[in-house]
Parts: structure tokens; sequence; C-alpha cells
């Protein structure tokens, strides 16, 4: 999209922001790194991607990385950090109940966890991931719910691609109903193992019941418990890992990462995913994947879980950041 000319007052709120942050990159080029509401502007405007390649003071230049930083800080302000709406949503981003709604309550209930399988069994064939995956977004939109969603899972397995080998061992905190471990598993090399880590058992079950329906229960292994205690009672023994989603409680982000770190989980090359860096956030988690130790961009897309039905709510911009360890 086009960028709005910037008044002299936006540019000033851009070297304000600049003068007092340490120098980071975005997109190969020094500035100064922004904080969690830039970022969240930054993401809110696709199909913006952040490089957080961590790059020392000395280097960039202070006054270099102001004078870049106020272009870029200023030009999030003038952007007025616009949401890519829902399919259901308006122009203004308020949602827009689906016709069928009412229909498919009434069809299908929602009560617990398991009430997802009868939906997924007749909209979907066994061993077709593609459809079990469009059934469980079909019953998202009626149920919204915390799951990964095909935009973020669409960026998810196109990461994986790109990946120097497809993972052979990988590890999942927070597998809640096992979308993302289907779209995950399928992209592993031959022989491969996905471990999820699920601190519910409801989830859990019925996550183990959505991949052995989609045939995939040789590749996946689900564990129940807290990711804290869990990872300390078999970290070792699943042993490093190429690839590592976090999808769980958001304050874990941080302390799971450096516990999987010291229990030899994560090695130099292993590709750390986190979802909902941005909404509903995890600063602590951006700051330390910032550092010269990993490479990190983070990839815009919408918040999955629409709260239409809060007075006030509209649209979060979100996004997944791939961070992959350098040493």
């Amino acid at each position: 999209a086009p960028a709005r000319r910037m008044s002299t007052t936006t540019m000033r709120v851009g070297m304000l922001v600049a003068l007092v942050l340490p120098c980071t990159t975005f997109e190969g080029v020094a500035l100064a790194r922004l904080p969690p509401t830039a970022l969240r502007r930054c993401c809110a405007t696709p199909p913006f991607s952040m490089r957080l390649t961590a790059t020392a003071n000395e280097k960039c230049g202070r006054r270099a990385a102001v004078a870049q930083a106020a272009v870029v800080a200023g030009h999030f302000v003038a952007l007025g950090g616009a949401v890519r709406v829902n399919a259901e949503s308006d122009a203004a981003g308020n949602r827009v109940v689906p016709a069928d709604d009412m229909e498919f309550h009434q069809q299908w209930s929602y009560a617990k966890p398991q009430d997802i399988l009868p939906y997924i069994y007749a909209s979907a064939k066994e061993g077709q991931i593609d459809e079990i995956l469009k059934a469980m977004d079909e019953f998202g939109r009626h149920y919204p719910m915390y799951k990964l969603g095909d935009e973020k899972g669409e960026i998810l397995e196109k990461e994986i691609a790109k990946m120097d080998a497809p993972p052979k061992n990988a590890l999942e905190l927070g597998t809640f109903l096992g979308y993302s471990a289907l779209r995950t598993a399928r992209r592993l090399a031959p022989g491969g193992m996905l471990h999820c880590i699920e601190f519910n058992p409801d989830h859990a079950q019925v996550a183990s019941q959505v991949i052995k329906y989609a045939g995939l229960a040789d590749r996946v292994q689900i564990i129940v418990g807290d990711s804290s205690k869990v990872l300390l009672q078999v970290g070792k023994s699943i042993g490093p890992v190429d690839y590592v989603l976090l999808d769980h409680r958001k304050n874990l982000y941080l302390p799971d990462l450096q516990t999987m770190e010291k229990l030899g989980l994560i090695v130099k090359g292993t590709l750390v995913v986190a979802d909902n860096v941005i909404y509903p956030g995890t600063p602590e988690y951006l700051e330390y994947v910032g550092t010269k130790s990993w490479d990190t961009k983070l990839v815009a897309a919408k918040f999955e879980y629409d709260l239409w039905w809060k007075e006030g709510w509209s649209p979060k911009a979100d996004a997944l950041s791939f961070s992959r360890k350098l040493m």
C-alpha cells in the first residue's frame, strides 16, 4: 500500500522514539529498536515482515540511527495501524455474524472440547489432512477458539518448508486440539517425530483423536502436563530438536525457552516459532530473541481468536516470530 505523506509532527514523534532506543536492523536497515506499540503498528500493516538481527550501537552510528528510525517510526504513525479484517467483518472492522450461525449452532454444539470431533468426522474424510484442517477452520468460524488458524497455519508451513532440511525431531508447547500439530507433522522428514506438550488432558485427548484420524499418529507423541515440569522430566530423552513451536501460556515462553537451552534441546540451528508475540504480546521473549545469539523475524497475521461478542472489540494485529539459534 502507498505510504501517506508524513506531517512535521509525525516526523518529530518518530525522532523522539528513535532518540531513546537501542539500535537494531529492520529488513537490513539499521535503526532504533521499536517498542511494542510500534511493533504492533508494523505488524498491523500487512505484508510487513520485521527482522530483529541485533546490531551494536557503535556500528550503526547514533545520528544515522536517529534519522532512519525517524522515517520508519514516523511512517508507522502516519499509517495509523490499519488492521486486516476477517472475512466476516465489515469495512469498519465490526464482526458480521455469519448468516448460517443459528443453523450451525442448532446442529453442532460446543460445550466441551470433544464436541468438535463429530463435526470433523462428518465433514472430512479420514486421512485427508487438508479436509480436516478446513473442517476445524469452519468450526472455529462459528465457535471462535485458540487455534493457529488458516492464515498463520499457511505462514508456518511455508517457513518450515524454507528450512535447510525438513525437521526430524520437533517439539510443540501448547497443542490445544491438534491443529498446528497436523500442519507441522506433515512437514517432518521421513521417520521424524513431533513431541507435543499439552497442559489440559481434555485438549490432549481430542488432539490425539484428530491426529489419529489424520493418519499421523506414528509421527506425533502427546505428553500431558505443565510444560515447565515436563521439560525437566523428559527433555533430555527427547534430545536436541530442529524445530520448536511455542503456543502455550505467553508468560512461559521465555522461561521455557531458557530451560530448553539449558537442557540442550535447543542448539545452534534450531528454529523456534512463537505465536501471539504482538497480541496478547510477549515483549520479554522478543527482547531475548532479538539479541546477537538469534536471527529473528516477525511475520504479520491477524489475531486468530476473534472475540466479536465483547463490547468494543475490534480485530487485532498479531504476528508469528521465527528465531534461528546462531550460537
